[in-house]
């Protein structure tokens, strides 16, 4: 399905279009073409998420991302709202909007923390890989022998 537009530029504005598309070296596509690509191009940087509607209202479903009053989360952190929640509720609510991607990359190069998420994410996989090894039995002082079925 497409959707057709109908406008007028300034001739300032007319100007500046045929200048950028001359500088494209867009000279194969007719303006209108060369306008589509054009806004096709600027609309997918502005908004890059497929627009979803709710069946039930109609209304468009909103991604946490588009909720963003700030472009990264030191930003966000700095500039937060301030609420009786508490200073913990603050700072978790202003990250609220970022992925957890974000969160991790100013964790670890704005705040310097590497070093101690390295060692929290190697603790953590070391547990899990001791908790499947002693489900599975491989582990000499385990407290659950599987070949038997029964505790020791």
């Amino acid at each position: 399905m497409a959707v057709k537009f109908e406008f007028y530029l300034s001739d300032k504005d007319a100007d500046r279009f045929w200048a950028v598309k001359e500088d494209k070296g867009k000279n194969t596509l007719t303006g209108n073409e060369f306008a589509r690509e054009l806004l096709e191009g600027v609309l997918h940087q502005l908004h890059p998420l497929t627009v979803q509607y709710d069946e039930d209202t109609g209304l468009r479903i909103r991604e946490p991302e588009e909720e963003r009053t700030y472009q990264t989360v030191k930003e966000a952190i700095e500039k937060r709202q301030y609420t009786s929640y508490g200073f913990y509720s603050d700072v978790a609510r202003a990250m609220e909007p970022y992925s957890l991607q974000e969160v991790f990359d100013y964790y670890t190069k704005v705040l310097g923390g590497a070093r101690e998420m390295r060692t929290i994410l190697e603790d953590k996989i070391t547990a899990d890989e001791i908790a499947k090894a002693k489900y599975r039995g491989e582990q000499p002082n385990n407290r659950i022998d599987i070949s038997k079925g029964r505790l020791r």
